[in-house]
């Protein structure tokens, strides 16, 4: 409430919008996952060991359907891309990679499929590959206020996000179930 203390502070606002942002995210990512893993292609009881092999099996999966190359992305927990780290052939693309701050593992791309590195799959033992053309997404900031803050002097801005969508072509996705060690 000290105005002059908080013009000293560098500005929260911007902090406050990041963190809220982040936490939609989350929401909507999780919400699509759960989607993707809905689909019908499921292959169970892998071992995580052959990780990069299941990897290129998914992936052969998807041209047998037709799917397009472009934009296929392959998401792993870090436990699967640990054991991916212990495969000399994923090594050897992964020598210049960075892991950027959304999980895209950037530098790593194995016949056009790229890595995201996420902890939204519910079970850290598995890989979820996809193409954008098997989901359809969208969402909308439905309503947005200015609000006075009740315990304290000061403004704020309340909004409505509203997203859904839904699984359009199910051959588009290939999960890989590994077995509990």
């Amino acid at each position: 409430d000290d105005i002059e203390q908080a013009q000293m502070v560098r500005e929260v606002r911007q902090d406050i919008a990041h963190e809220m942002g982040y936490k939609m995210a989350v929401a909507i990512d999780e919400f699509v996952v759960a989607e993707l893993l809905g689909a019908a292609n499921v292959k169970e009881g892998a071992v995580i060991e052959d990780a990069y092999d299941e990897v290129v099996k998914a992936q052969s999966r998807m041209n047998k359907a037709n799917v397009p190359h472009a934009g296929r992305i392959a998401l792993v927990s870090q436990e699967v891309l640990d054991a991916l780290m212990l495969d000399q052939r994923f090594i050897a693309y992964f020598r210049n990679a960075t892991i950027l701050e959304n999980g895209l593992v950037d530098g790593v791309v194995i016949n056009g499929l790229r890595f995201a590195v996420t902890n939204r799959v519910p079970d850290n033992t598995m890989i979820v590959v996809h193409q954008p053309s098997a989901y359809g997404f969208a969402k909308l900031l439905h309503e947005a206020e200015a609000v006075r803050l009740i315990d304290t002097v000061a403004d704020g801005l309340r909004q409505l996000a509203v997203f859904g969508g839904g699984v359009i072509r199910e051959e588009s996705i290939q999960v890989v179930k590994f077995d509990a060690e």
